[in-house]
């Protein structure tokens, strides 16, 4: 509260410049309010408290306390606060009387001219601009009906809020008439502002007189703003004297016989797919311009087969749909169009046609060195040169200002027609590599697998793993208890705990989740438990966004209704499958042939996981210690969830001896989670080759020839005493005797009722020892040791419940003892009496009752 008080205290207020800067941004041209955080700008404190409240925060405010706040007499912060969550205080307040909504509608346009001597004047008035937009409709009666000339910036607000909400309606458009001869230079660039996304006759006539404006920096916006309208300023010595409407007729876009109506001949199925596309892609003022730009001196009519073609007012949409679609659907047309476009366009096109259909306007603009996007805030406009893309505006939070970045796209029935069209990158075929670069490390299985799959498998079903309480994770030392015990050859010997036991980690989570009924084949039990999982038919609690691990957040929004494990493991299937046989093959190659082939590992909804999921990442203000979160937008999804997610799977596949690797400590330059030199550890990974395993359990050769011999070490069990004798060596069983049985010497095993019952803690468990000793060590057991098994079914569960009984305590009462000890009605109902414990049945419990009752005492318990 101390810190809003400042904020609000004018006296708190530097003019900055100099040595003074905000701490958050750095900042220096621009007041400063000295709080206990440190120096903060007006935009930077606007930004944080629009965060600070939720709908939560506030359920329980009056209406009269958000009309305090909201009017141009109230409290700064607190209605900075409301304004993020304006929709909420609306929806609030309509449950009660529906005139106090429209009042507060009226306060929330009077902060449109809010001017009062206070640095954060400003951002109130952007704050209240951005409700009003975001309202819409609801406010905008509102809006026109109380606009004032005085404030100017009033005014201006009006217009700009009015204008983009609702540019059609005739009474914004007479509000922008007017406006655009307004004495106050500030309210005409306001008016250019609205009408700049707007190439419509009534605009350019709105537009036109403002490139000869008496005031420069509206003259300028003007001009700069005059490419999107496809205009070439007239000279005023050629043009002054001619009136406006002729001006216009002077500057169209088109002259009426360039764009003939078309009649056009029926398109075939593949093009009228094409046209649809097409026509959901552009409207009607990007299609002139892509005509008047690409397509009419470029392209004759003969080409496009309109030279026939009746110029009756038909639909211009419509025809400018047939001829794009003629160029698209033609390869030969298509590559004259391509021919035809700067390099930077060319490339540009190459970026979203194979790296998934949108990249960011900034990045392209410092690539290319030349302006693409006009970042008018309000209605940003794109040079024509790129105007085969879409663009989009898209506002990240996560920074302490509020940052919009601008992105170019293509809708994706787009990107796929122009597949068809262009030349593919190297790597949309899988590369061979003779000989790879030195890595650090390389693991090649060499059928470990199959000799180990066993003893993993006892190892996991006689209840050796453990996991956190509230998790479900495998724990740490149970990780490493069984990566000791099963020698497991780990990938990493590392010091780093993130980097310990990742092996054991995803051989023991799959093994886990399977359905294993026989052990006796393990090239075929790998098989058969690969083919269930990329099929989906199996393991339907394993779930592959569980290799992910630096990801955190939500797990409530995977969307199963979307199938996406199903498909992503249909997709990794297909992938693999297309590996090569014991060739390499680098992991930048692996994954560009992932994207350039639209292949779905998808494993998380892109919307889902920027709301809901997140990394850490170091605080990028120094001034805190500890990790902030990393938002995943679309733009850094492919990057954070996707890529790890391949690598991963190939650490999965390794493990099981599908693939070989080839590998480094992990290491990332662009993402990295937490303190650590990479965002995941698989980073590290280079090369990849399918072995001859991998081979045969994905289906591509049909045979398998296992080269080693299996252990089988020869069980000696005592006819007369519970004794064993191992005769060879065998991980497998003396796995099994250890869990069952005491050691009483080199190979020698006693088992008794206590070491079989040992680490048991349900029935299952001791019937899946039973299992495990009639599987592994001896299925047709001699009389004595049949008889010890018998006897340990018997043994279980031998206190029986009886539902029937209840015991009480009696109170330390010695009138109540006696009278417990003496009363025949009492005796005759109760059992046993013994150290102050009742026994008594159920039936029974309310004539005891009575009698109590009917001796003086009160009893509501029983």
């Amino acid at each position: 509260m101390d810190t809003l008080k400042e904020i609000e205290d004018t006296s708190n207020w530097s003019k900055g410049g100099g040595q003074e800067y905000c701490s958050l941004c750095n900042e220096r041209e621009v007041p400063l309010c000295r709080t206990k955080e440190g120096k903060r700008c007006a935009k930077c404190i606007a930004y944080e408290l629009k965060a600070m409240f939720t709908k939560a925060d506030i359920i329980t405010w009056t209406t009269s306390r958000f009309k305090e706040i909201l009017r141009t007499e109230g409290n700064l912060c607190y209605r900075l606060m409301l304004f993020g969550i304006i929709k909420d205080v609306l929806q609030i307040v309509s449950k009660g009387n529906p005139a106090d909504v429209n009042e507060l509608l009226i306060y929330i346009v009077w902060n449109l001219g809010y001017t009062q001597p206070h640095p954060l004047a400003y951002e109130v008035r952007e704050a209240a601009l951005r409700s009003c937009i975001a309202l819409g409709q609801t406010i905008l009666p509102i809006l026109m009906r109380i606009h004032e000339p005085k404030p100017w910036q009033f005014y201006a607000n009006i217009v700009l809020a009015a204008g983009s909400i609702a540019p059609e309606n005739p009474q914004v458009k007479t509000l922008l008439e007017k406006a655009a001869k307004s004495h106050e230079p500030g309210v005409r660039e306001y008016v250019l502002r609205t009408i700049a996304s707007h190439n419509s006759t009534w605009a350019k006539e709105i537009f036109l007189p403002m490139l000869y404006d008496s005031d420069p920096s509206v003259r300028t916006l003007a001009t700069k703003i005059a490419s999107s309208f496809k205009l070439r300023p007239i000279t005023r010595s050629s043009s002054s004297q001619l009136p406006i409407q002729k001006q216009v007729t002077q500057m169209q876009l088109f002259n009426k016989n360039q764009i003939k109506s078309i009649s056009p001949p029926p398109l075939t199925p593949a093009q009228k797919q094409i046209a649809t596309i097409i026509d959901n892609s552009y409207n009607n003022d990007i299609l002139k311009k892509l005509y008047s730009h690409y397509i009419y001196h470029l392209f004759s009519e003969d080409e496009l087969a309109i030279k026939d073609m009746s110029t009756a007012n038909k639909s211009k949409k419509t025809d400018l749909i047939y001829i794009l679609t003629t160029i698209y659907s033609n390869k030969e047309l298509f590559q004259k169009l391509l021919d035809s476009l700067p390099q930077d366009v060319r490339q540009t096109l190459n970026l979203l046609v194979w790296q998934g259909g949108e990249y960011n306007a900034e990045k392209l603009e410092k690539m290319f060195n030349s302006r693409i996007v006009d970042e008018n805030k309000y209605s940003p406009s794109i040079d024509n040169n790129y105007l085969l893309f879409q663009i989009r505006q898209i506002y990240s939070y996560h920074s302490y200002h509020d940052h919009s970045r601008y992105f170019l796209y293509l809708v994706e029935g787009l990107r796929k027609l122009f597949k068809q069209h262009l030349i593919p990158p190297k790597e949309y075929n899988l590369i061979p590599i003779d000989t790879i670069e030195e890595t650090r490390f390389v693991y090649e299985d060499n059928e470990r697998i199959l000799k180990q799959l066993k003893l993993f498998v006892a190892y996991i079903r006689q209840g050796n793993l453990k996991t956190t309480q509230n998790s479900n994770k495998l724990l740490k030392n149970s990780l490493k208890q069984m990566t000791k015990y099963c020698h497991i050859e780990e990938f990493y010997d590392s010091q780093d705990e993130e980097l310990s036991y990742i092996k054991t980690q995803l051989i023991a989570v799959f093994l886990k989740n399977a359905d294993i009924r026989s052990l006796n084949n393990p090239p075929e039990l790998l098989k058969e438990l690969f083919d269930k999982f990329f099929s989906g038919q199996g393991f339907v609690k394993y779930q592959l966004r569980e290799l992910l691990f630096h990801i955190k957040g939500d797990s409530s929004y995977y969307d199963t209704y979307e199938n996406r494990e199903e498909k992503v493991r249909q997709g990794l299937f297909n992938l693999l499958r297309e590996l090569p046989q014991e060739r390499w093959i680098s992991i930048e190659n692996l994954i560009k042939y992932c994207f350039y082939r639209d292949i779905m590992l998808e494993i998380v909804n892109k919307s889902a996981a920027s709301k809901k999921l997140y990394y850490n990442v170091p605080f990028t203000n120094k001034h805190y210690s500890g990790y902030e979160r990393a938002e995943i937008t679309e733009e850094v999804y492919n990057n954070v969830i996707i890529v790890p997610l391949i690598k991963a799977v190939m650490f999965l596949c390794a493990s099981f001896g599908l693939v070989d690797i080839a590998y480094t400590l992990p290491e990332n330059t662009d993402f990295k989670e937490k303190d650590h030199n990479y965002l995941c550890i698989f980073d590290g990974l280079k090369y990849i080759k399918l072995t001859k395993l991998g081979s045969y359990i994905l289906g591509k050769t049909q045979k398998y020839e296992v080269k080693f011999e299996e252990e089988k070490a020869q069980v000696v069990m005592d006819e007369k005493r519970l004794i064993i004798h191992l005769e060879g060596k065998d991980m497998l069983k003396s796995l099994i005797l250890e869990k069952i049985a005491d050691r009483l010497g080199d190979n020698y095993y006693r088992v008794d009722y206590r070491s079989f019952l040992k680490d048991c803690l349900s029935k299952k468990d001791v019937q899946q020892k039973i299992i495990f000793f009639k599987e592994q060590i001896c299925s047709n057991p001699s009389p004595i040791w049949q008889e010890f098994l018998d006897e340990v079914l018997k043994r279980i569960n031998p206190l029986k419940g009886v539902p029937s009984m209840r015991v009480y305590k009696l109170a330390q009462d010695k009138e109540l003892i006696s009278l417990i000890a003496r009363d025949e009605v009492l005796k005759s109902y109760i059992l046993k009496a013994e150290n102050y414990h009742l026994l008594i049945e159920a039936n029974s419990l309310a004539k005891v009752k009575k009698r109590l009752v009917e001796s003086g005492y009160f009893i509501d318990n029983i």
